[in-house]
């Protein structure tokens, strides 16, 4: 691998809270659809700590492009040269906007305009922990490395509609390919992609993805880029790691052992607890409908304790 060939990093933002964004998103919501969760668009600041984490623990990254949906976060220095707001009219279709689905605003990653070819996905709130490298994300062949945790049970598949998403988009694949690989939760943190083959996965998955691309709200038939991994894997342009233990195994680890990633609870009050417990390269502060407004408060006091330096990137 040419460890001095560039390497971008892309994550969604939105405020949630704004009126304006507010209002085109009641406007198109549909009533009957229990998909919508209202934690997904919560702003809890979590970018202003994750370019933090960059500076500090990635700072080899090219440019970092944050997809908006004509939204830019008051705090960030827009003319620093590595940082890129783009809109979601940038690189999605038109005919398909405005959208609420993550799921397909992720499809669109590659048509980013001046993307390079190997690049890095986050979410807001997926935060680097400690210093990574290159061939952290890349192996030797510069296939991008796909992190898997457990197997999805049969009573996920009955209780959660991320699980049975995922689990159509691997089974595709199976059929596909006429392979048996195991369906597997996505380790939910930052992910590695090329370019050129999230395109040609696309490309044969056109019609699955034209499909979900009416969704505006999260669906069990969305397009999800685990497909695309999952792809990767089945053409042997990536390689996977199993990379989080049972809670079991996590007794045995010391400090000294170095773990991949985690999913921080953040309706627990114990944040730096279970950091500690692991402290993995990178982590994920995880909102979800169980959070109060006092756990939101909380988490900020928590990254602002572990991030307390601005970066470069604010204003």
């Amino acid at each position: 691998m040419n460890n001095t060939e560039d390497i971008d990093l892309v994550c969604l933002w939105c405020d949630g809270n704004e009126p304006k964004w507010r209002r085109k998103k009641n406007s198109w919501k549909n009533n009957l659809d229990d998909s919508d969760d209202e934690c997904r668009f919560v702003d809890n600041e979590e970018l202003k700590y994750l370019l933090r984490s960059v500076e500090l623990y990635a700072p080899w990254l090219r440019k970092i492009f944050i997809a908006t949906d004509e939204q830019t976060p008051n705090w960030l220095d827009v003319n620093n040269p590595k940082i890129s707001v783009i809109d979601h009219k940038e690189f999605i279709p038109r005919r398909i906007l405005p959208t609420f689905n993550s799921n397909t605003i992720e499809a669109y990653l590659p048509f980013i305009p001046g993307l390079s070819e190997r690049f890095l996905y986050a979410n807001d709130d997926m935060i680097f922990n400690a210093p990574v490298t290159k061939d952290f994300f890349y192996d030797q062949n510069n296939r991008p490395i796909v992190r898997l945790i457990k197997k999805i049970s049969d009573g996920a598949l009955t209780r959660q509609l991320y699980a049975r998403t995922i689990f159509n988009m691997v089974n595709k694949i199976n059929k596909k390919f006429n392979i048996n690989l195991d369906v597997r939760y996505p380790h939910h943190n930052i992910d590695a992609y090329l370019k050129s083959d999230f395109i040609k996965c696309i490309e044969e998955f056109k019609d699955e993805r034209e499909i979900s691309m009416q969704n505006r709200f999260r669906n069990e038939d969305d397009f999800q880029r685990t497909l695309i991994s999952y792809y990767c894997i089945a053409v042997n342009r990536a390689v996977f790691k199993i990379v989080k233990p049972t809670r079991a195994l996590l007794k045995m680890f010391s400090k000294s052992n170095e773990i991949d990633s985690m999913t921080l609870s953040i309706y627990k009050k114990n944040l730096d607890a279970q950091l500690e417990k692991s402290n993995p390269k990178l982590f994920c502060i995880n909102d979800s409908e169980r959070a109060t407004n006092e756990d939101r408060q909380r988490a900020k006091q928590f990254l602002a304790k572990r991030f307390p330096n601005k970066s470069s990137f604010e204003n």
